[in-house]
């Protein structure tokens, strides 16, 4: 009686796979995340798109695991724009304009404290009317 063999993944699945346990790096680090951990994320989703490109026709679930997996991409953004500077690197590996992974620090950060803008906005703009309230006073001699 034989056994039954799972299939051996495709080089876009393992591929695919590489990239997701890397963004679970990248999810789980806080301070310790490095530079060779974010060149290894972005190198694999480099090679992730060559698989892509190289691959047809394209299952729905990998379209629809890899639009998740870009997502937490996008959302840990930050912290890799805190370790690369990925301006110099683009202008070294020649990157494509295609390849907005490598372009992570012209978008707008989504670090979790971005959502109190609106309220150190606020706060300032208080403080200011408080300010020149105060020096209106002073020069007009009331205080």
């Amino acid at each position: 009686m034989m056994k039954s063999l799972s299939p051996k993944p495709t080089p876009l699945q393992v591929a695919l796979e590489n990239y997701n346990t890397l963004l679970h790096d990248l999810t789980i680090a806080d301070k310790n995340f490095t530079k060779e951990q974010g060149l290894e994320l972005l190198a694999a989703r480099d090679f992730l798109q060559k698989q892509l490109e190289a691959h047809s026709p394209v299952s729905a679930k990998i379209w629809t695991a890899l639009t998740e997996q870009d997502a937490r991409l996008k959302k840990q953004a930050y912290k890799i724009t805190q370790v690369l500077d990925l301006a110099e690197y683009r202008e070294s590996l020649l990157t494509s304009d295609q390849a907005w992974w490598w372009y992570l620090d012209t978008r707008e950060s989504s670090h979790p404290w971005n959502r109190w803008d609106w309220l150190v906005k606020t706060l300032k703009l208080i403080l200011l009317g408080v300010n020149f309230t105060l020096i209106g006073a002073i020069g007009t001699g009331i205080v």
